[in-house]
């Protein structure tokens, strides 16, 4: 892991030379190749911009974070030992994401102050969108069929998940500068995950926008557990440590 691409969607030139001032602040003598793509401007959606990123990327790993993100001290050496001290293999990794079971896993600290559900690191079913570290070589892509500004992270996460190996989440908390208001096409992000993925997953995705997806009687048991195990994780800004294995 001997280069980083750092790719960043971007709509806010001050919020966007904030984080790669933060990055350059947090690890003196790192200089990672940054590479700023205003989709909104090229009339792209994010999968599309963010494909674009990997495909001009330098490095083999990539980082597409957020321009919101501000980064602590050694962020990336942090991050960078988690992986590769993950025996099983890694394909994206993310800060913030959930387990199969509807249980949170990450690390955050923001205004409403810090939470820490592990154990760290460990695997997910599907990860947040403001950091996504990739191994090219794994040849994942986001999928330029998502119609929405949400949901191409998470389904980033269930590719893995279904190809192997599966996503990791790593104990790296950032701070987030500005709130992002919710997409206003989430629903139909929502409805396009569960209409490529809702068949392999009971009609049932937890994310970490929330459970999405219909309870019917045929998936009524697993979503009484995700709902559970989802209230269990809840932010409590204490260290948590939820069974292991997956719900299916």
């Amino acid at each position: 892991m001997s280069g980083l691409t750092v790719v960043t969607l971007t709509s806010n030139a001050d919020l966007y030379r904030g984080m790669t001032e933060s990055f350059a602040a947090a690890h003196p003598g790192l200089h990672p190749e940054f590479l700023p793509i205003d989709a909104q401007a090229l009339g792209w959606t994010p999968a599309r911009a963010l494909n674009h990123g990997l495909q001009r990327a330098r490095h083999e790993t990539v980082a597409c974070i957020k321009q919101e993100v501000r980064f602590p001290e050694g962020w990336w050496s942090n991050v960078r030992a988690q992986l590769e001290g993950w025996v099983r293999g890694w394909a994206v990794a993310g800060v913030l994401g959930v387990r199969m079971n509807g249980a949170m896993r990450g690390h955050t600290v923001d205004a409403d102050g810090e939470g820490v559900w592990g154990p760290l690191p460990g695997p997910v079913l599907t990860l947040d969108e403001h950091v996504l570290v990739l191994d090219r070589r794994a040849g994942l892509a986001f999928d330029p069929a998502c119609p929405s500004d949400w949901g191409y992270a998470a389904d980033l996460a269930l590719q893995a998940w279904d190809q192997g190996p599966t996503p990791l989440c790593v104990d790296a908390p950032v701070e987030v500068a500005a709130k992002d208001p919710p997409p206003a096409d989430l629903d139909r992000g929502a409805a396009w995950l569960v209409d490529k993925w809702g068949g392999q997953l009971k009609g049932l995705i937890p994310t970490t926008k929330g459970l999405i997806g219909e309870p019917k009687l045929g998936n009524l048991c697993r979503y009484l557990r995700l709902r559970y195990h989802a209230r269990q994780s809840g932010r409590t800004g204490s260290r948590s440590a939820d069974p292991e294995g997956p719900i299916a």
